[in-house]
């Protein structure tokens, strides 16, 4: 299942979010809209692919119904800060416009990749990264995890020589 966030626009004013790559970001935007709205449309930015729920393929401006949710995705990553948009107009009839709200969004591609076969190169589709075989002809991903003591000590480990711990505890 694909993980989604919620974000919540507000009429009359323009918002900015971070969008991570392979979620959903997801707009409530009946809750949104200001008082008398019945109608909305929307506009985006090519890179910006969206859908309406409850699904509709009348075209717009739509009705706008308690419950009526806009649902985006994004492929890849920005290549500026804030350089894609979705902007939601609200109407009390087909030619009062009341509102608009906008978000500007900057997608982010986040992943923890590693080197699976410990050849000094990361691959992405490298077949030994769904398992670990432990020794020095092993693959599988070995990470380091900070657990020490480094408030006992007061320095921080990239000044220290040596990997320590307080004493008495693991």
């Amino acid at each position: 299942m694909v993980q989604q966030r919620t974000e919540r626009l507000e009429a009359g004013r323009t918002s900015r979010a971070v969008y991570v790559v392979g979620t959903e970001m997801v707009v409530d935007l009946h809750r949104s809209a200001p008082p008398g709205s019945k109608l909305f449309e929307i506009q985006c930015t090519p890179a910006v692919k969206y859908r309406i729920t409850p699904s509709t393929k009348d075209p717009f401006p739509l009705p706008l119904k308690a419950g009526t949710s806009l649902i985006f995705t994004m492929d890849k990553a920005s290549k500026d800060v804030n350089d894609n948009k979705v902007s939601v107009t609200y109407f009390g009839n087909k030619s009062e416009k009341l509102d608009k709200a906008i978000l500007h969004l900057t997608a982010l591609d986040i992943s923890l990749d590693v080197d699976a076969d410990r050849d000094g190169v990361i691959e992405k589709n490298n077949p030994n990264k769904g398992s670990w075989k432990w020794g020095p002809d092993g693959h599988g991903a070995i990470l380091l995890v900070n657990c020490d003591a480094e408030n006992y000590y007061k320095v921080p480990d990239s000044e220290l020589d040596k990997i320590s711990k307080r004493a008495g505890r693991v």
